[in-house]
């Protein structure tokens, strides 16, 4: 089952002590905000610290359990990277203690590599003066490519996914966000159920627009070397909705097919609309317009005809409605065909279907 995953668990106890000397003097570096304390929290958890101690004014006991979720949350990679948190305060007087113990994912020194190795391939991968659409389609494709998902389950992190080349969807989901986020590229990540499991994903925006992007159902399984599917890059919240389902609370909305997007920014003879054009052609999504949608079948063995004619090999994609399916064995045809086909995730009403000629 593709999409199985570990969501975070916090795991919280509270230990309370008011004996002298379990806290050090008051001094400058005794913390008396809320604000403050998060920061100094989320500062000890980002250095992925196994265990650590804060000092704070007794004032902010009442906030130490909504500083300590914030801080655990503040970030979405470091939300998806910890697996358990306990905290127990001890107060003497006017200062407080808090003692953290945490366990995550990513050790220390493996998080501090994800980190080095994803500024390397940004480097690779990512040239000046791209669009952010560019960009979104470079860090898909890389991750896709180097990438095979785990089917034994066993691999789950980022880290896991550079250095091992597999993981299941959790590391793809963290890898991608972290790679689009270091981008520029605004990300926020989703954590739902697909495929009868848990599943996690990224929304992303894009010329002003949000969309769901999955690079875990754009790879294929078994994996398929050198192919990237894009039946996931940039989807609509209902286009999404068809396999995936995921709490909306605090997510955008994804209503803008990315077509429309695409066309809208194609229009002209500029650098940025021939990128847009460029990405339009790389990802197939030409084949969602009129001119590659055909319901007519006479239509379709016309265009079939004059694409596979140039011999052996030469493929055709096109879209058609499913109940049209049937029908494509019984074309006729000058050369034998082989018919691949794939739900289109757009329109549930339509196949995208590749016509090889075979002979």
């Amino acid at each position: 089952m593709r999409g199985m995953k570990l969501l975070p668990t916090l795991a919280v106890t509270t230990a309370v002590s008011l004996g002298p000397g379990a806290v050090p003097q008051a001094s400058a570096a005794v913390i008396q905000t809320k604000a403050a304390l998060q920061q100094a929290l989320h500062t000890n958890l980002e250095q992925r610290k196994t265990s650590f101690t804060v000092t704070a004014s007794a004032s902010l006991w009442g906030s130490v359990s909504q500083a300590m979720n914030a801080a655990l949350h503040s970030d979405p990679y470091l939300a998806n990277d910890y697996e358990s948190s306990r905290w127990g305060a001890a107060l003497d007087g006017s200062l407080m203690t808090i003692h953290v113990n945490m366990r995550y994912r990513e050790t220390a020194a493996q998080y501090q590599y994800v980190q080095r190795r994803v500024e390397q391939i940004l480097q690779q991968i990512i040239k000046p003066r791209m669009l952010d659409v560019q960009k979104e389609l470079a860090i898909h494709d890389y991750i896709v490519l180097h990438a095979k998902y785990d089917t034994t389950l066993q691999h789950v992190t980022p880290y896991d996914l550079l250095t091992k080349g597999t993981a299941v969807c959790q590391g793809y989901q963290m890898l991608t966000y972290l790679m689009l986020t270091r981008a520029g590229i605004p990300c926020k990540m989703v954590n739902g159920t697909a495929d009868g499991g848990s599943h996690g994903w990224v929304m992303v925006k894009i010329a002003g627009q949000w969309y769901h992007l999955d690079t875990t159902w754009d790879d294929p399984v078994p994996d398929q070397p050198g192919r990237v599917r894009y039946a996931y890059f940039n989807l609509t919240d209902a286009q999404m909705a068809r396999d995936h389902a995921w709490n909306h609370t605090g997510l955008p909305p994804a209503t803008t097919d990315f077509l429309q997007t695409v066309l809208a920014h194609s229009e002209d003879s500029s650098d940025a609309a021939r990128a847009w054009r460029q990405v339009f052609m790389h990802t197939g999504e030409y084949l969602e317009t009129d001119a590659y949608t055909f319901t007519d079948p006479q239509k379709l063995a016309a265009a079939m005809e004059s694409h596979l004619s140039t011999g052996t090999r030469a493929s055709f994609s096109f879209r058609v409605p499913v109940t049209l399916i049937p029908i494509l064995p019984t074309l006729a045809l000058p050369v034998a065909v082989r018919f691949a086909y794939q739900p289109d995730p757009r329109d549930p009403g339509y196949d995208i279907v590749t016509a090889e000629a075979s002979g």
